[in-house]
Formats: C-alpha cells, sequence, structure tokens
C-alpha cells in the first residue's frame, strides 16, 4: 500500500506496525527465518491491508474504493517483490542482501502467494501466469516463481548494497 497516495485510512488505533515502518523481528542469516503475512483484501468496497506480525491479523489500513474506477470488485493485476532505493547514489541492500541464487536461510523471500477469487478462495498463481521483472539486475534479481507443495507460490529476491545503478 502505497501512503504516499491521498486517501489512504490508518486504522484507529494505530496497528503495531505501518506501511514504510521497520518490523522486528528479521530473519537470521543461515539461523532463524521470520515470516510474516500481508494480505490485501477488498472488504466493504475498500482495499484493506491486512498483516499479522505477533500471530493476529491487524489492519494496518485502506484505500476507499471510491478511489478507484477499475478495482470496484476486482483487480485484473497482482504483484509481489522488493524495492530499494537511496537518495546519496550508492543503492541500499535489497531483501537479505544476499541474492535470489542464495536460497533457503540466505536470500529473502515472498511465499504463500495466493490470489483471492470472488468467493474468498486463495489459489496460487499457475507458474505460466506470473513474470518475474527486475529493472536493476545488475543490482538486484528475483527468481522464477514456482509453485510449491506446501507453501503455495514462492520466490526469492534481492541483492547487496553499493551498487551503483
Amino acid at each position: 500500500m502505497d501512503t504516499d497516495c491521498q486517501g489512504f485510512v490508518g486504522s484507529t488505533p494505530p496497528a503495531s506496525v505501518s506501511p514504510g515502518s521497520t518490523v522486528t523481528p528479521t530473519s537470521v542469516y543461515h539461523g532463524n527465518q521470520t515470516e510474516y503475512t500481508v494480505t490485501i483484501l477488498q472488504v466493504a468496497g475498500n482495499w484493506s491491508l491486512i498483516v499479522d506480525p505477533s500471530g493476529e491479523n491487524e489492519t494496518v489500513g485502506y484505500l476507499p474504493g471510491s478511489l478507484f474506477t477499475g478495482l470496484a470488485s476486482n483487480a485484473t493485476v497482482v504483484g509481489w517483490g522488493g524495492n530499494a532505493q537511496s537518495s546519496s547514489g550508492a543503492g541500499p541492500p535489497m531483501g537479505s542482501g544476499h541474492g535470489p541464487d542464495e536460497g533457503d536461510g540466505v536470500a529473502a523471500y515472498v511465499a504463500s502467494i495466493a490470489v483471492y477469487d470472488s468467493k474468498g478462495n486463495a489459489t496460487a498463481p499457475a507458474a505460466g501466469n506470473v513474470t518475474s521483472l527486475t529493472d536493476a539486475g545488475d543490482c538486484y534479481g528475483a527468481s522464477d516463481y514456482e509453485v510449491g507443495k506446501d507453501d503455495g507460490g514462492f520466490f526469492y529476491y534481492g541483492g547487496p548494497q553499493g551498487c551503483n545503478h
């Protein structure tokens, strides 16, 4: 969710996390991996951002449905990924700071990827329906999207700091 978009309504009382904030704990290199579930659902005509930082779903806020002409009932395109930017020149690390080829216990990942149908059923998109995009491939990367047996769709992403793209 882009809180720079006019119209974002934060929850009252505020959730324990907010867009743009740092979440803790984080994963440990070759150690305990920490996962957070992030869900965007249409609730009462609005697009709600829901997270589970403590194992219990919290609504962070929503974008009113009235802001969107083409999203009255559903989205036709969705995306997952990472973003890294710096105003000082050299790029910061993305994800864990390690590339997607380093895999489990090292690279950052997005897992349990699903889309919801009109009845609220979650399904992992078919691998053939997902495209990997990287706009700074010399700095950061993303693995191919795969559909796993236990965790739905997933991919690894990230890269080190210091890129001057």
